[in-house]
């Protein structure tokens, strides 16, 4: 599966109220590194915040305007997010 439609699944996953985390990506979308994919749709600007859910790390979407975080990620790369 392209990168182009990793990041899109996830996206209308996340948009649709749900929340990712890295066992239901490999399980459900066949994506073995979640991780990878959130910080690609961070870098275009999508608000993705990460929850601990049973010791585990969960991907949800915000509602912070794109530009913010576009802006925040241009100046510090994905540690702005860790």
């Amino acid at each position: 599966m392209s990168n182009r439609n990793q990041k899109q699944i996830v996206l209308n996953f996340l948009q649709n109220g749900n929340t990712l985390s890295a066992a239901q990506a490999a399980n459900s979308f066949r994506i073995g590194n979640v991780r990878e994919v959130v910080r690609r749709l961070r870098a275009d600007g999508n608000p993705i915040y990460t929850n601990r859910k049973n010791g585990k790390n969960v991907y949800r979407l915000g509602n912070v305007r794109k530009s913010v975080i576009a802006n925040a990620y241009a100046r510090n790369g994905a540690n702005a997010f860790e």
